[in-house]
């Protein structure tokens, strides 16, 4: 067995999986909220918000997507009690809301061509 054989070898043994990372951009002029950080696939997109920056995100996160996944974000936004104020809460999701989500394992929203990740230091910065 040769060494990249015995490696994939410890990692099964150990339940560590290989990450893919997925290149995403931050435009200048998205906020933060917290330690949330949002980002796009869409360099072009990003670039509309001035100079971007890319970040490499794992794509193994759980991120719930606001437009695909519409009846399971209304009753998450209903069992927080948002008042059904939906697309408010997609795009300018409070803190506590954030800290809800979080609650319940997610790592961020997917909405369109944003994506916020709630905990920016899951995003690696590509030298």
């Amino acid at each position: 067995m040769n060494l990249q054989e015995n490696i994939q070898r410890i990692k099964e043994m150990m339940g560590i999986e290989d990450i893919e990372y997925v290149p995403v951009y931050r435009g200048e002029k998205y906020e933060h909220i917290g330690d949330s950080i949002w980002v796009s696939e869409d360099e072009e997109f990003a670039s509309e918000y001035g100079e971007f920056t890319k970040y490499l995100m794992p794509s193994n996160l759980n991120l719930l997507d606001f437009e695909y996944d519409y009846v399971q974000w209304e009753e998450l936004v209903d069992e927080f009690g948002g008042d059904g104020d939906y697309e408010e809460y997609a795009y300018e999701p409070t803190p506590e809301f954030i800290s809800f989500l979080m609650s319940k394992e997610y790592d961020g929203i997917h909405n369109g061509l944003n994506i916020l990740i709630f905990d920016k230091s899951k995003l690696v910065k590509p030298e």
